[in-house]
């Protein structure tokens, strides 16, 4: 049976966060009552005065943490002589009341109906105050309710509300019920994230004691995860101003860090005196968990020192404690302790009762802490999903693999076997998905490519060859549409080339031979397969590269590049237009540049080829056609040799591909 942890752990820190920073809840009470008094003491006093309505929805809900009738009662009288007056701020502010009462009552349904009542309210009349409360009432209803994930969608609006209209009162709520979420989770690296954005927040301003709060929790963090040093700096700091404050209970928490800290570190008289000192402050307040923390530190010292019926007096206490409030982590320490003291004493009956308790709790905790985060990431970025499950599943089975039941040790070993071969099952089921997918996006490729790309200029040339078959064309027509065959059989045939080459590299994938090549042998003849392509819109290839140039890539493949490139340059360079030819080499590389004077090329294209995303096609100056395939296939074969692209505007138009590979090391 799973223990019910979320309940009386998440909503009471919650609770405790909404009045953190304004913990004088009994101050402000005595000033609302007292303002009420004068109110009403006037002689020209009207109850439908909306400065006297404001100050009962506020008294409301500062009576939240001491008397919950009062809270419904006030906020009931608000909500009534606000309709009277049709004073909308004063109906969304005591239904905000309402809806803090229905909650801390346990009728979370109806709190979140008011809640969001609130929230339209608010939003319609530009009280965005009122707003932020309302989604921060309403991320408490969904916690009280176990909804993890709707509680963390709220406050995620919350964080952004509050950020867009800059209000960082409520952007450190919001931030530190994130923190203490992910802390308690004992998810260190989240929370350590958002305590930080509170730090920032709070540098800003003057509040010292919001400051304290903050660091006394980062302190708290950093011990837990071996940074002492941090701990140390940011817990000191925050107790000095708790010491100014007079605020106890928060100097407790502080002195239980120090405590914890003193113990790593092996300074187990330092560490109990921090402790003892902690059950000093709480004296006269309620906080029984902060004393089970103490206990559980001073036993753990203790026996550090070897003093084992000291040991065993605090963490029987520490136990007594834990069970009382239904306090788990608390029970599971008091808990370990005990075992390794029976332990020690020789008990071997009563050690394995203590540790298989433990035991038991601890998996349970976890087992509900793992679902609590798994629900948190259905609301997530895909980003934030990818690397947190992975640290949660990784996280649960390292937990799982430390658990150690003798008596059930066959039946965890069979599952672990049985769940990896799931797990395995899954991934090559996954896999196979995901490799069906890619073969089926490309089959609709290469059937799109050829249907449409390669189809229509093959059909044109049979109809053509049909009508001068039938003599419905003279020779002399026929004579004056062949250049426009050719450059459709041109088209077709460099089309059909590159359309090959990326089915296989999608397919098959494509292996790269590299070999010493004749760099400006290649630059040439690429040259002369597109003369008469550049002759027909009358543009000028001027080629620079005289020298002999060696590199080491695949021939095939750098003729393909340079062939795509040379077809790119000339389809986007107008008629009369030039192309410029250019190499650079240093000792260990050698650089290709194609420029043209052409309309630009379109730099979203190239980074959706580098991010592996499809190249949607343009025309030509001419209105020449292309698939989109080019640059596809320049980045696969580049990527095989090792080598790279990279694509510069030249202003006012133009554009330069330069193509980068690896200089041969042959001597010549």
């Amino acid at each position: 049976m799973l223990i019910d942890i979320s309940l009386k752990k998440y909503f009471y820190v919650l609770a405790v966060l909404f009045s953190t920073f304004s913990w004088g809840q009994k101050k402000l009470v005595d000033s609302l009552e007292q303002k009420r008094s004068s109110y009403k003491s006037e002689l020209n006093f009207v109850e439908t005065d909306t400065s006297y309505i404001k100050n009962l929805y506020e008294l409301s809900k500062a009576y939240i943490y001491q008397n919950l009738d009062s809270v419904e009662n006030i906020a009931k009288t608000a909500l009534e002589l606000s309709k009277k007056t049709n004073f909308k701020k004063g109906i969304a502010g005591s239904k905000l009341a309402l809806s803090l009462h229905s909650i801390f009552s346990g009728n979370t349904d109806t709190g979140i109906k008011f809640a969001e009542e609130v929230e339209l309210l608010a939003k319609a009349i530009n009280a965005d105050s009122l707003y932020l409360k309302a989604i921060l009432a309403k991320s408490q209803g969904y916690y009280y309710k176990k909804e993890y994930a709707n509680a963390y969608k709220e406050i995620r609006k919350g964080i952004h509300n509050a950020d867009s209209v800059g209000n960082n009162y409520y952007l450190l709520y919001f931030n530190t019920n994130l923190a203490t979420s992910f802390s308690i989770l004992k998810d260190y690296e989240q929370a350590l994230k958002y305590y930080n954005i509170c730090l920032e927040i709070l540098n800003k301003s003057k509040n010292k004691l919001q400051k304290a709060q903050v660091q006394s929790n980062l302190g708290y963090l950093f011990w837990k995860t071996k940074d002492y040093k941090n701990s140390l700096y940011h817990t000191e700091s925050a107790i000095s101003v708790f010491q100014e404050y007079e605020f106890a209970s928060w100097e407790a928490f502080s002195k239980i860090t120090l405590g914890g800290v003193a113990i790593e570190k092996k300074e187990y008289g330092k560490a109990i005196e921090y402790f003892k000192n902690t059950l000093d402050i709480l004296k006269g307040l309620d906080d029984k968990k902060r004393e089970t923390d103490a206990f559980t530190g001073i036993a753990n010292a203790y026996l550090k020192k070897k003093e084992l019926e000291k040991a065993k007096n605090y963490a029987t206490k520490a136990l007594e404690y834990a069970s009382l409030l239904k306090y788990y982590d608390g029970k599971v320490e008091a808990l370990t302790l005990l075992y390794k003291l029976s332990k020690l004493e020789g008990d071997a009956i009563k050690s394995l009762n203590y540790l298989e308790e433990a035991e038991r709790i601890s998996d349970s905790i976890k087992i509900e802490e793992k679902k609590i985060r798994l629900s948190i990431l259905e609301v997530q970025s895909e980003n934030e999903k990818a690397q947190n499950k992975l640290r949660i599943e990784n996280d649960y089975k390292l937990q799982k693999q430390k658990i150690i039941t003798l008596v059930a040790i066959t039946f965890l070993l069979l599952s672990l076997i049985i769940a990896l071969l799931i797990r395995k099952n899954y991934i090559n089921q996954r896999n196979s998905n995901r490799k069906l997918q890619e073969i089926n996006i490309t089959k609709d490729k290469i059937f799109s490519i050829i249907g449409h790309d390669l189809k229509t200029p093959l059909t044109t040339l049979h109809e053509l060859l049909e009508l001068f078959k039938k003599k419905a064309i003279s020779p002399k027509e026929m004579m004056e549409l062949t250049p426009k065959i050719q450059n459709n059989v041109d088209y077709s045939t460099f089309t059909l080339n590159n359309l090959l080459y990326w089915a296989q590299s999608q397919m098959d994938g494509v292996n790269a031979n590299p070999s010493e090549i004749e760099v400006d042998v290649v630059i040439n003849d690429t040259i002369s397969v597109f003369d008469i392509k550049a002759k027909r819109k009358n543009i000028q290839i001027e080629n620079n590269v005289t020298q002999k140039i060696t590199g080491r890539f695949d021939h095939e493949h750098l003729r393909i590049i340079l062939r795509n490139i040379l077809c790119n340059a000339i389809k986007f360079t107008p008629n009369n237009g030039k192309i410029s030819i250019s190499s650079e080499q240093d000792n260990s590389e050698i650089k290709i540049n194609v420029s043209d004077n052409g309309k630009g090329y379109n730099l979203s294209d190239y980074d959706n080829m580098l991010n592996g995303k499809p190249v949607i096609s343009s025309k030509g100056t001419n209105d020449e056609k292309g698939t989109g395939l080019g640059l596809s296939i320049c980045k696969e074969l580049l990527d095989k040799n090792k080598s790279k692209l990279q694509i510069k505007l030249i202003k006012p138009t133009g554009s330069c591909f330069t193509v980068i590979l690896p200089k041969s090391n042959r001597k010549d």
